[in-house]
């Protein structure tokens, strides 16, 4: 079965069970309520007036995550910080192909205030993060090195966390399995997304209690949400009462006529 369809069929099921026993998804896992961790807005390769023009339109985010890879990386990083916005880690998406050139990098980003480093390298130089783990000064969180359980048993000791996405990993029951296994190592969590609807990014913030960072932007990264019940305030994904995952179905057209 692809992911995204059983990523699909596993957040309709819990949000269903929630709901007939009126209860939210993070208390049928046994996850209390906690103040809410700040949520990052992703700012891609862009030109600088672009990323400014964008870091204004989410002036309400206090934690930015900036996409590394393209030719103006510093230049972009440096107008971020120009404008106030100090609060930001970075995914660089493999594009460091090098030991020495992600050192280079996490050095000059750690000067700049950075809080952690997601996927410096790519993720057949597996042999590398070993020595990356011990030499960084900065967190080094893994995404496209950790799809499932066994993957996270072969990475420990070469990352200071794991990035943690539904679709990746087929829904909330696996996320779940995998948070708690992370938890357990000693390691990070971040709770991310794909650009995707509210129904995606609420599911995975029920999990927010058991996470240390959380990058749920995707509702405001789309102008086709077809859910609504993601609310965004001061920079934090609030988590409502209702039961399931809080997602509210508002574009009727997807049942069809």
């Amino acid at each position: 079965i692809p992911l995204p369809l059983r990523t699909a069929v596993d957040i309709a099921l819990h949000d269903l069970f929630g709901k007939l026993t009126g209860r939210t998804v993070r208390s049928i896992f046994g996850i209390t309520d906690t103040v809410e961790a700040l949520c990052s807005y992703t700012l891609g390769f862009s030109t600088v007036d672009e990323l400014l023009a964008r870091v204004e339109e989410a002036k309400d985010f206090r934690l930015f995550k900036v996409k590394l890879g393209d030719a103006n990386d510093k230049e972009r990083v440096t107008a971020l910080l120009n404008a106030g916005k100090t609060n930001f880690c970075v995914d660089a998406n493999q594009a460091w192909t090098s030991l020495s050139q992600s050192m280079d990098w996490i050095n000059w980003l750690a000067d700049r205030g950075c809080l952690f480093v997601e996927q410096p390298m790519p993720v057949d130089m597996a042999k590398d993060y070993e020595q990356l783990y011990r030499s960084s000064s900065l967190p080094i969180l893994l995404d496209e090195s950790v799809q499932d359980l066994r993957d996270l048993e072969d990475l420990r000791g070469v990352c200071h966390g794991i990035n943690v996405k539904l679709v990746k990993c087929g829904g909330l029951e696996p996320a779940v399995k995998l948070v708690r296994q992370a938890n357990k190592a000693g390691l990070k969590v971040l709770l991310g997304c794909m650009s995707e609807s509210s129904c995606g990014a609420l599911a995975a913030a029920q999990l927010s209690g058991w996470a240390d960072w959380i990058d749920l932007d995707g509702p405001r990264l789309i102008r086709n949400d077809p859910f609504g019940g993601a609310r965004y305030v001061q920079g934090q994904l609030l988590l409502n009462a209702e039961a399931g995952t809080g997602a509210i179905l508002q574009d009727a057209t997807l049942f069809g006529d």
